[in-house]
């Protein structure tokens, strides 16, 4: 709640000050009945060019790894990360379908965990009230960008103590791990940062004459993953 808190005191100095202009945000509850244009409203018409299937794969990358990634900080228990994937895998598909942006398990689910969140019933109170967040979503025009920027790059400073677990000894680690966290800020892009990381692994260990440290699996993901940039260089 610290951060609420810190949020909630900065945007009431900021309006007393006289600080924020708020550009009025609208929402017209009796427009939700367009909604059914965007339910099951698939389009496949460019499932056969290159682009379509950047994005895909892009997309699932983004989803799995992201996922994999909280789930390893999170879930100290491994035997409920099959029933963790199905969760997030179906709901990635179900947002597809009911018109949305991809659902993805997120580092903010953190927070629910340190309150004492354990079972699923966790999940449907945020739910509930991300709900009931719609109806709030004028007062946002009255929250300065002062007020949410500090949380932002703390949140992400935070993220950085993981960095402990990467074994800087090893170039062909480390490396990899540098040119991810560098580059999706430079290129603006989550999934080309993963590409430039992923890509760049296999081939630190085939160079330096260690290629046996990494099955299968990695090396198809480093292809695939250069094959990403060199379409999407190409477009």
């Amino acid at each position: 709640g610290g951060f609420f808190i810190a949020i909630l005191i900065v945007t009431v100095i900021a309006n007393a000050l006289g600080l924020v202009q708020a550009n009025t945000i609208e929402i017209d509850m009796t427009r939700l009945g367009e909604y059914g244009a965007l339910l099951f409203a698939e389009d496949f018409s460019s499932m056969l060019t290159v682009s379509f299937w950047l994005a895909v794969f892009s997309m699932t990358m983004i989803l799995v790894f992201e996922s994999i990634g909280l789930l390893e900080g999170l879930l100290p228990d491994t035997a409920k990360f099959r029933n963790a994937f199905r969760a997030s895998s179906l709901t990635a598909v179900l947002s597809s379908v009911l018109g949305t942006s991809p659902t993805v398990a997120a580092a903010e689910s953190a927070a629910g965990i340190v309150e004492g969140g354990r079972s699923g019933l966790t999940a449907l109170v945020g739910g509930a009230l991300f709900l009931l967040t719609l109806v709030f979503i004028p007062l946002l025009a009255y929250v300065p960008q002062a007020a949410v920027a500090p949380v932002i790059i703390i949140t992400g400073a935070l993220m950085m103590q993981h960095l402990e677990n990467i074994r800087f000894q090893d170039f062909s680690e480390w490396f990899p791990a540098f040119l991810i966290i560098v580059l999706i800020p430079l290129t603006n892009s989550i999934s080309t940062g993963l590409a430039f990381g992923f890509a760049a692994h296999p081939m630190m260990k085939v160079f330096t004459g260690r290629r046996r440290e990494l099955g299968t699996l990695s090396y198809v993901l480093g292809v695939l993953f250069l094959l990403q940039l060199v379409f999407e260089a190409a477009q």
